[in-house]
């Protein structure tokens, strides 16, 4: 036995998609068995993701509906029992999807921006101090993302807070990495950084005079931020 919608309910149906600015044509009708009966009824379902549908269902011979997205669960079912009021749901329930479908994914945006860090060196990333201005260059770009986000979108308050908390522990955790000895005195290089020569080398007289500054070695490997990025923002 069959108990699928008639052409005109489904014209009807066509005309709620267009309404809730909708294409039909991303839509699809299957026939599916009742979750009550044994009858075969119709399924409207989304072609690209059929996880959002709208099923028109039977109980007792009544108009009977489970949908994804519900109101306010994923999927919620409603037992009306006449035709109108059935319709009224199916138009509810393609607004909602509507808003679904156009809302952004935040989430998917932070970690778009955590892998932005990594500039693809996955394992390759050490844990070696940083200079300090090194750390300044950071907390610097650090600032101005902070900025280029709050200009490109629109964020609640929620969630513009956890964005900048994460960035601020970030920012410090770059400063605290920040290993640049400046030690002062009137002694030679030799007897400012006797202590620090298997780590440090080299040295520079400021313009002050009679000051050295430590200069640090270099590494054979650069150290990007992103070992730093990665470890604040994974939290």
């Amino acid at each position: 036995m069959s108990q699928v919608l008639l052409k005109t309910r489904k014209n009807e149906v066509f005309q709620v998609l267009v309404d809730a600015e909708l294409d039909p044509a991303a839509f699809q009708w299957v026939e599916v068995p009742s979750m009550h009966e044994e009858v075969l009824t119709s399924r409207l379902i989304l072609q690209e993701n059929p996880g959002f549908y709208f099923h028109f269902d039977y109980l007792r011979g009544q108009d009977w509906a489970e949908m994804c997205p519900g109101e306010k669960r994923r999927v919620e079912q409603v037992y009306h029992g006449a035709w109108e009021g059935q319709k009224e749901i199916c138009s509810r329930w393609a607004r909602r999807l509507k808003h679904e479908l156009e809302a952004r994914d935040l989430w998917e945006e932070i970690e778009r921006y955590r892998g932005s860090f990594s500039l693809g060196l996955g394992d390759s990333l050490t844990d070696e101090p940083i200079s300090a201005d090194e750390a300044d260059e950071i907390a610097a770009a650090i600032e101005e993302l902070k900025t280029r986000l709050t200009e490109a979108y629109q964020l609640q308050e929620g969630q513009l807070k956890f964005i900048t908390e994460r960035l601020d522990l970030l920012s410090d955790a770059a400063r605290r990495q920040g290993c640049a000895f400046r030690p002062s005195g009137r002694g030679s290089p030799e007897e400012v950084g006797g202590s620090f020569r298997s780590k440090w080398h080299g040295s520079e007289r400021s313009d002050a005079g009679g000051e050295f500054r430590l200069l640090p070695a270099r590494l054979t490997t650069p150290r990007p931020a992103s070992s730093y990025a990665s470890r604040v923002l994974s939290g």
